[in-house]
């Protein structure tokens, strides 16, 4: 392993020698005006979609068909409109700097541009890591780096089987977290984990229990989905009883909401990852959890959500 610095910005970034390359790609003012449409489109979509489901439901559904990270996902839930707004009028005025010829890259006192520019990186190099890793996978690392240059329209530059198989030698939950660091060196931008992950909301006032409706409108084994105090809980009918759990799973954001009771455990329904709706823990490794709320049902059948269990 490497540890390299970028030069200016005393950031650091431990990596493989193949993959240590990306932290110095080359700019090309082109390739990263076409990734800075993408970024406007990103905030027009977030700010855009809605439907019978309410604002922040309708958007969530919506986004995670276009995403290749849950870091759209991270901001609808930590960022109010007004916000959003903010970012996507940076976001525009970014690329009217791109088309407009300034001078790359941007300069620090403008935390706006360097965090859209570090984000249209984030957000390319993330789809081209994984449309290079399920390739390899399929297949094997010298098909992928053969076919590669005919899959993507903006490929990385100087990837070879090294490269891929350095990339396949990172375990899966440490890719991404990866690609937050070099984007992080590469751009100067120490707080862009932070940017790209925004703390949520917390309610001005957040009463003891929350009613969400009756209970017998659930359906055995499956969700309802709820926002409490910012934050989106999976309330379950499991066994003629109410079980809530955060829907957010932590391994790539897949809505648990939408996941099969497997057992007292519901699925994730991007990998499978399998949540025990009692404790939150996840089944075969207990490390990995989601958090898990009180429920109740009234005399008059009104189900309830409270505090988050300790």
């Amino acid at each position: 392993m490497t540890r390299l610095k970028a030069p200016g910005f005393g950031l650091e970034v431990t990596l493989a020698p193949p993959l240590s390359r990306l932290v110095a790609l080359p700019w090309d003012r082109e390739r990263y005006v076409a990734r800075m449409i993408g970024i406007v489109d990103r905030y027009q979509t977030m700010l855009g979609a809605v439907w019978a489901g309410g604002p922040k439901e309708g958007r969530r559904k919506k986004v995670e068909l276009l995403f290749a990270h849950p870091s759209a996902w991270a901001e609808l839930e930590g960022l109010d409109d007004a916000q959003l707004r903010l970012r996507a009028e940076h976001a525009r005025a970014e690329l009217e700097n791109l088309r407009s010829g300034e001078p790359l890259p941007a300069p620090l006192h403008r935390s706006d541009r360097t965090h859209m520019l570090a984000l249209a990186d984030f957000e390319w190099l993330a789809r081209q890591l994984r449309l290079l890793a399920r390739r390899a996978a399929r297949t094997s690392p010298a098909e992928a780096v053969a076919l590669y240059p005919k899959l993507s329209k903006d490929p990385v530059e100087g990837v070879d089987e090294a490269f891929v198989g350095a990339l396949l030698a990172l375990p899966r939950g440490r890719r991404f977290r990866t690609l937050r660091e070099v984007v992080a060196a590469r751009h100067g931008c120490p707080d862009f984990e932070a940017f790209l992950r925004p703390a949520p909301k917390g309610p001005t006032e957040v009463e003891a229990r929350t009613n969400i409706g009756r209970f017998d409108a659930l359906k055995e084994g499956r969700a309802k989905r709820v926002d409490l105090g910012g934050r989106t809980i999976a309330v379950f009918k499991h066994r003629g009883e109410p079980w809530a759990i955060e829907d957010t799973c932590p391994h790539r954001g897949g809505p648990l909401g939408k996941g099969e009771i497997d057992g007292d455990c519901v699925r994730c329904p991007l990998h499978g990852w399998p949540f025990d709706l009692r404790t939150g823990k996840m089944r075969g490794n207990e490390n990995v959890s989601v958090r898990t709320f009180e429920t109740g049902v009234d005399d008059d059948g009104t189900l309830w959500v409270g505090f988050e269990k300790k």
